[in-house]
């Protein structure tokens, strides 16, 4: 499975067959939640999830968001200036790890990010969307 995930990732930089982090997912810690799981958690909950990095924005000095993918969906990420300059390699990454809380702000849904985790692959990626 890994080694068709990388042959349709190099050829086609894409990957129709699944998703790249079905392949990660039965490796991960228990603790690492799925976009589909954290949905169902309230305000303020803290969580831990896995996911392809496909949009980046930096709107402003005061605020970068950062959207994940999995295979069950996105999720964005609200990344406050200080947290970024920490954790800005490993955000970089095209696959991350991110701790936060949940933030259901307005009727929005996503995570304020506070910890993050660059995880590399041996597959090219597709590139993120970046706006500034």
């Amino acid at each position: 499975d890994w080694e068709l995930m990388v042959g349709e990732y190099e050829s086609m930089r894409m990957y129709p067959t699944g998703h790249v982090i079905e392949q990660f997912r039965p490796h991960l810690p228990a603790h690492v939640m799925n976009t589909a799981q954290i949905r169902e958690l309230e305000e303020g909950e803290q969580v831990t999830v896995v996911g392809r990095r496909v949009i980046s924005q930096h709107p402003n000095r005061n605020v970068y968001f950062i959207t994940i993918e999995d295979e069950y969906g996105l999720v964005q990420l609200t990344v406050w200036p200080d947290v970024f300059q920490r954790f800005k390699k490993e955000l970089s990454c095209r696959v991350i790890q991110v701790r936060g809380e949940i933030s259901r702000l307005n009727g929005s849904f996503g995570i304020i990010l506070s910890h993050a985790v660059g995880m590399e692959l041996p597959a090219r990626l597709p590139k993120p969307r970046e706006w500034r």
